[in-house]
Order: C-alpha cells, then structure tokens, then sequence
C-alpha cells in the first residue's frame, strides 16, 4: 500500500510538474524565476504547485488587468510624427509623443534634491501631489508631513501616496497629519490584510512630487533621509533625480493621478476620460504645452510675473545659461514613459533592447541592482562584441545582498566579453539611468533588474537633449574614479550563493 501511495504521488508530482513547465513555456518571459518554482515543486508538489499558482510570474489580480495605458493630456503643438525613432517605438505600444519646451535639471547631490524637493513644495499654490515608494519615520518624513499639513491647511490640494511595501514599516500616525489638516494620504495596496499577501508583486516603486502640475521632481531617490538630506555623510545613498517644467511635468501628473483614481476607487472618471479633460492643464499660464514659451531671453514682465512662483521664475532665469534648458532654447525633448500594468506590456525592456541594439558609440548603465533578462543580457554581449564601449556600473555591496550575489555571473560574463563593469566602493549607488549614444538618457525610478522590467509600477524618463546628456556623461565619469574595474572575486561560495539567488532572481 505504501508502494502504491508513493507511485500514485510521484505521478501526481510529474502531472503537476508537467503542467507548470508548459505554463512558463506558454509566455516565457513572465516566468522569470522559473526554476525556483521548479525546484519548490520537485521537492512538495502537493505545496509547491498551489504556491506556483499564487505567486509565480506576472501575478495580476483583476483589479490590475482592468487599468489602461494611462491616457497624458493632449499637446498640440506635438508633431504627430516623433522625430526620435525610439520614441516612435512607444508610440506605436501606446504611449504618448516626447514633448518639447521642458526646463530640465539634473539634480545628482543629496543637498540639492533637499533644498528642491522643499522649494517645490513651498512653491504650490493650488495642488501637491506626493508618490513614494518608501517614506520612513525619521526626521526627513516628518517635515515632509509637516509641510504638506500646512499646505492643506491653506487650502492647497495636498495628496500623498505610499507603497504598502516599501512603507510597512511608516505608523500610520504619520499619514494622519495630513489627513487631520484636511489634506488626502492612501497607501497603495497595504499588506496588512492576509488575501493582500497573494499580490506581492506590482507594487508601486515610482517617485513623483508635483506642483500645481507644473513643476516635478522624479527620479530613483525614496523621501528618506538617508537619500535625501541637507547633512550628507559616509552612509548617504548616491541617487539622481530630474527637476522638470513644462508638459513633461503635466504628464508625470496624469501618471499620479491614474495611481490614486486606482487606489481611491474611483471610478466615475474613467481613465479614458483623461483627454476630455482641460488638456493639460496647468503647464503653462498662457499657452498650453507650447514649446516657444520658453525663449532663451526672458523679459522682464515674463520672469518677474506675479503669477509664477519663485521655483518656476528661477527656472526660466536658469534657461538663459543654459543650466535647465537647451536645444536650441526650444527645451528639453522628453517622453514619459509608465511601467507596468498601466503602461505597454513589456515597454521599458522593448525600449532598452532596441536602445542597445541601435547603438553605434555607447551605452553606459548605473544600477544598484543588476539581474537583466536574459535578452537584455544578450543584447549587452553583442554590444560588446560590436565594439560599443558598454559600461555597468553597481554597488560593491548594495542593500539586498541576495540581488549582490545574483548579479555575480552577469558581471562575469561581461567583463568576459569586454564591458567595464565598475563596481563603487564608497557606499550604495541607487541611481538608476541608461545613457546610450549621444541620442538619450532613461532616467527614472527602474532598476536594471527583471522586477521592474517586469513586475513593478516604474516611470522612466527617455530624455533627448545633448546638453542633458552631457552632463549625465560628466557625472558618470567622475563617478568612475571611484570604481573598481576588476573582475569580481570568484569563490566556491560565491558561486554556489550566486546559483541560488538567481534562481529567484525576479523576487529580488
């Protein structure tokens, strides 16, 4: 009896085997931690199968299938045809043209992403609306609060949003400042109840603050103090974010407000509605996504407007040498791109292979965590194998030290092939930013790791314009002294950790 028990199991096993395999076949690219799932099966079928169910691959409940690709507010004065053939990409997946006439500004020191993220705050006169993926009880999360409770006080539209995930550890007394101040605070698909642990992934890792819909703050850096700090020191993160005015920053802001409608529930205004709203509204006082409004001399009655708050005054002035605009004083050229289930399926890996593919000078990446797919991984080698001066650039030690151990044959395999693979030793790079060519820069909150191709809420930013590019390039070079170039130390143990974290190397 007991032969026929474990014959009968051992059949069961091989069936439940058979049907999770042809699963992962049936849409390969989903299934990004495949022989994890494989291993957990072959060892408890009766447990691991159910589990393979609930979690594996791109897990998405109902409520994330309904959402659309966000619908950004009409521009005009947009060329129906993108004159960027990467752009034209997404366009042809859904998204929206790269917009012209954007003041641009790198912002790549912790102090100046305080004293901007505070300056935009300050500056909102009718609407602030806050994304983060991780906001923490400490002294940078409480002025936040702080400020955005006296703003709503004032009457100003305050909304805030944080992560279930990234934020778990966030008392909610925090977000009950804003609320008692009359303002509005949600967290995105909390975790506290148990039918919430079945969606792990799809969690919101964007980073937005918007002003008025006119003026955005986006990038990788989480409002966290050790991120974003007037006092920088020896454990202070490296990030970058980008300081946009103009139609770009009116985008960023149908993104935002495509996020709360979900989480609110919201839906009276359908996300197709979008367009028939004031197209967009409030990036401009006088002409709506108009490129020109941005010359490079401004007259007197332009920058000294009563209308305009100080922070979009200041940008206008910095146009003139040319700190925040460029090409040509037309602006900026950006395009804003949603990741994720309100976003093209797959966009940012379509976006970033053909990127790679197109290249003929370079293609440099920085990432704290380095976990490709394996055509992104492939695009790379060949890459090299063309001779483009291909560079990744990752912490020596990041905050996951699994996502460490993961990256370890990738790098490998790389340095093999001729990339630079630099790893910084002076603490923790989050910055997340692919510079390809002397055609664009991404910039954004995505990783170059399959969960945010794949499994995460991401916004990049495709930035088209030399002189930002430039001062990307700048940035990365000087960052490069303090890297190391050599191949990674190889071990037995670090093999053998490397094997097992990629195993699960979409979960990380």
């Amino acid at each position: 009896m007991v032969y026929v028990g474990w014959y009968v199991g051992s059949v069961i096993g091989a069936l439940l085997m058979l049907v999770a395999m042809t699963a992962m076949r049936h849409d390969e690219r989903k299934h990004v931690g495949r022989f994890g799932w494989i291993v957990i099966i072959l060892l408890c079928p009766p447990l691991g199968f159910p589990l393979f169910l609930i979690f594996a691959g791109k897990k998405i409940s109902a409520e994330h299938e309904l959402r659309g690709i966000v619908q950004m507010p009409p521009c005009p004065s947009v060329e129906v045809h993108d004159r960027c053939g990467l752009s034209s990409i997404g366009i042809r997946r859904g998204l929206a043209p790269s917009t012209p006439g954007n003041c641009v500004k790198l912002l790549a020191k912790p102090e100046e992403m305080y004293q901007h993220l505070f300056e935009l705050i300050d500056s909102a006169t009718e609407s602030l609306h806050v994304l983060s993926f991780i906001m923490a009880d400490d002294d940078l999360g409480h002025k936040i609060m702080d400020k955005l409770a006296a703003k709503a006080r004032d009457g100003v539209d305050v909304k805030l949003l944080v992560d279930g995930v990234g934020s778990f550890l966030m008392p909610d007394e925090m977000l009950d400042t804003v609320r008692d101040a009359g303002g509005e605070a949600m967290t995105f698909k909390p975790v506290s109840r148990l039918s919430r642990f079945a969606y792990l992934n799809f969690r919101n890792h964007r980073k937005l603050v918007i002003a008025d819909g006119k003026r955005a703050l986006v990038g990788g850096a989480n409002l966290v103090q050790y991120e974003i700090t007037e006092n920088p020191d020896d454990d202070t993160w490296v990030d970058l974010c980008v300081a946009i005015t103009g139609p770009a920053a009116c985008q960023i802001e149908a993104v935002f407000q495509s996020d709360w409608r979900f989480v609110n529930r919201d839906h009276s205004l359908d996300e197709a509605d979008l367009q028939e709203e004031s197209p967009c509204h409030g990036c401009f006082e006088s002409k709506q996504c108009e490129p020109k409004l941005l010359p490079s001399k401004k007259s007197d009655s332009e920058t000294n407007d009563p209308k305009r708050s100080d922070l979009e005054r200041s940008d206008l002035e910095k146009g003139d040498s040319g700190t925040a605009k460029s090409e040509q004083d037309g602006g900026s050229r950006v395009q804003v791109i949603p990741i994720g289930p309100d976003g093209p399926g797959e966009v940012m890996e379509d976006l970033l292979i053909t990127a790679i593919q197109r290249a003929t000078k370079r293609v440099w990446i920085v990432t704290p965590y380095f976990i490709p797919s394996s055509i992104a991984m492939r695009s790379l080698e060949m890459a090299c194998r063309r001779d483009i001066d291909v560079r990744i650039m990752f912490p020596n030690e990041s905050d996951m030290m699994p996502a460490d151990y993961a990256r370890f044959e990738y790098s490998r395999d790389l340095h093999e092939a001729g990339a630079r693979v630099l790893r910084y030793h002076d603490g923790v790079v989050h910055t997340k930013a692919v510079l390809v060519d002397d055609e664009v820069a991404f910039i954004g909150s995505a990783n170059f790791d399959m969960r945010s191709f794949f499994l995460n809420y991401e916004v990049l930013l495709a930035i088209h314009d030399p002189r930002v590019l430039k001062q990307l390039e700048d940035w990365y070079t000087a960052m490069e002294s303090q890297c190391d170039d050599r191949k990674e130390p190889d071990s037995l143990r670090r093999r053998f950790f490397s094997t097992a974290a990629r195993i699960f190397g979409s979960e990380l």
